[in-house]
């Protein structure tokens, strides 16, 4: 049986970011990829485990001992592919394995440093210091990035050419229901009557928590549903804060709510704007966020449920929901979803890549 190891340092309980997301993807694309985490070894010794969060470099000590742990594991049993992510492969990168790897770029961390971080977030540690780590981590491995965004940034920046295989989304999962029913079950959860606008990521300044923030203030008769990684108390009464959800809750209400908003500053894949857009869900997005999950051949405009903020200003996403609540009607994006992002597609695209790779070697 083939053995494919996937280094990922934390579970997505554990830490809910892209990364650990796409590890999930791929394990249930490939159930007998085994990922291997860093709560499978000891901890690191105390010697050892200097604080280099100043630095931003706590991640990459991180997948030093991950590394470091998968090497013994491989030498008494070893596996038949490695996949690594991130900065995460830097270690293996140095190392002379005797199996190919994949390495996954998820974001570019020297472009996103540029792009969504202010000053006191860490830009420059960012930038060269994670930022070299993490372009070591593609050498001697058949990189992969996670849209077309990320491949330019990638050869641009760290001069890495890689294969471009978007995130599938589950169309089973992610399916759309009647949006009266959804609002019925959600209706002892969220005062009901009132237009619903649903955030989904992390209240931080890169996913513009500011602009959400002042969307409240600027309509509250609109409320605002944000399902959120990280834990904050509210400004404002008409923001809802939901915690830790289920696919099968986000399913519900991406279902219930009348848009979607996501004013992200710099996005490697957008996965919750395609969820929502596969439950037929308006979205209002910016153009960083249509960049790397809207195909300009698509065409998807207004007239679909599509609305692209072409500057991140709250004005202009005033004026896009007013828009939206006029028609008063659901997108039509699903068939888009379907035919460019399935999850179908994305383990085809693996398939095909880790067949070549295993010299024609099929998975089951």
């Amino acid at each position: 049986m083939t053995r494919i190891a996937l280094l990922s340092r934390f579970h997505f309980d554990q830490v809910k970011r892209g990364l650990e997301a796409y590890a999930l993807h791929l394990q249930k694309a490939f159930p007998q990829i085994e990922i291997i985490r860093l709560d499978g070894f000891s901890p690191i010794p105390k010697m050892l485990d200097l604080n280099l969060s100043r630095f931003c470099l706590e991640e990459v000590k991180q997948s030093w001992w991950l590394s470091r742990n998968f090497l013994q594991r491989h030498k008494k049993n070893p596996f038949d592919l490695v996949i690594t992510s991130g900065e995460g492969g830097w270690h293996l990168a140095l190392k002379k394995l005797n199996i190919p790897r994949v390495h996954i770029y998820a974001l570019c961390g020297a472009a996103y440093a540029d792009s969504a971080l202010k000053k006191g977030q860490g830009p420059f540690s960012t930038k060269y210091l994670y930022g070299s780590f993490e372009r070591l981590s593609g050498y001697g491995a058949s990189c992969v990035s996670i849209s077309e965004k990320v491949c330019q940034e990638v050869e641009e920046r760290y001069h890495w050419n890689s294969k471009m295989i978007p995130v599938g989304i589950d169309l089973n999962q992610f399916a759309f229901t009647n949006p009266e029913e959804a609002r019925k079950r959600i209706a002892p959860t969220i005062p009901t009557g009132k237009p619903i606008g649903l955030f989904v990521g992390q209240a931080e300044y890169a996913k513009g928590w500011d602009i959400v923030e002042q969307l409240a203030s600027q309509f509250p008769q609109i409320q605002f549903v944000c399902i959120l990684t990280n834990k904050i108390t509210p400004l404002y009464p008409n923001i809802v804060i939901k915690n830790n959800l289920t696919n099968e809750e986000m399913t519900l209400w991406y279902n219930a709510a009348d848009f979607f908003v996501f004013p992200s500053r710099y996005e490697s894949a957008a996965l919750v704007v395609l969820e929502a857009m596969a439950c037929n869900l308006p979205v209002v997005v910016s153009k960083p966020v249509a960049d790397v999950c809207l195909d300009p051949d698509a065409n998807l405009d207004s007239s679909k449920g599509v609305y692209v903020t072409l500057e991140n200003h709250v004005e202009k996403y005033v004026e896009a929901i007013e828009n939206l609540l006029s028609k008063n009607k659901r997108a039509t994006t699903r068939p888009y979803v379907e035919q460019r992002r399935s999850f179908k597609k994305f383990r085809d695209d693996y398939q095909k890549l880790i067949t070549t790779l295993l010299n024609g070697k099929l998975l089951p």
